[in-house]
């Protein structure tokens, strides 16, 4: 059983930060890919996506990130994620080196 969750702010709220908790795998990665890039089409503001609580990730999870950095950046919006230094999903970046492509905030632990 996955326990992944995703919430999406809604577009009028002032805080634009989604947060993903739980397992990012594949199958999810998929879906959300296809769910962010809809939200960023209908909104004109900047976003934080909140990975603190995200447990797993693979490379299609991945892929979706890089994705999303990249639809922001076409039109023009800060896209920011939000991770802990000692976390598996902030190792994983590092090691693959996304860390440098992707803007990161660093957070303590909660």
């Amino acid at each position: 059983m996955n326990n992944f969750q995703v919430q999406f702010p809604e577009l009028t709220n002032e805080d634009c930060t989604i947060t993903i908790s739980g397992d990012f795998i594949t199958i999810e990665a998929m879906h959300f890919k296809v769910d962010l890039i809809s939200f960023i089409s209908k909104s004109k503001k900047d976003f934080v996506l909140d990975i603190t609580d995200m447990t797993k990730m693979d490379l299609t999870a991945l892929n979706a990130l890089i994705v999303a950095q990249k639809e922001m950046y076409n039109k023009g919006k800060k896209f920011t994620i939000k991770t802990t230094r000692d976390s598996p999903i902030h190792e994983l970046l590092h090691l693959t080196k996304f860390d440098q492509y992707l803007k990161l905030k660093i957070v303590a632990q909660s």
